[in-house]
């Protein structure tokens, strides 16, 4: 049987001895019309199994340009200001600090 897991974003994206790691997270309304976000499950991949995800995201994300059904904007534009910031850890390596290092 497949399991189904809806979630509103991915934070605490790391590298952690060659696998990719990320948490599910899903936003739970908060007081005065704030959200918070909140873990509700981590996805582990090899870096190859992460690269082909990307891939495949990739290929997901310029249909949906090619049929203008969103325009790509840069992360931070995404983000909303009444969301709390989900802690991040402070022993792993940050997948972003990585990928500069191969570019």
């Amino acid at each position: 049987m497949q399991n189904i897991i809806y979630a509103d974003g991915i934070v605490n994206t790391q590298i952690i001895e060659g696998v990719v790691r990320f948490d599910l997270t899903k936003m739970i309304p908060a007081a005065e019309e704030k959200m918070t976000i909140e873990t509700t499950s981590t996805i582990a991949m090899s870096l190859p199994a992460f690269l082909r995800a990307y891939d495949q995201l990739s290929i997901v994300m310029n249909t949906l340009v090619e049929k203008g059904l969103i325009t790509k904007t840069s992360p931070q534009d995404i983000v909303s200001t009444n969301v709390t910031e989900a802690p991040k850890s402070s022993t792993s390596t940050a997948l972003k600090d990585v990928l500069k290092k191969t570019q």
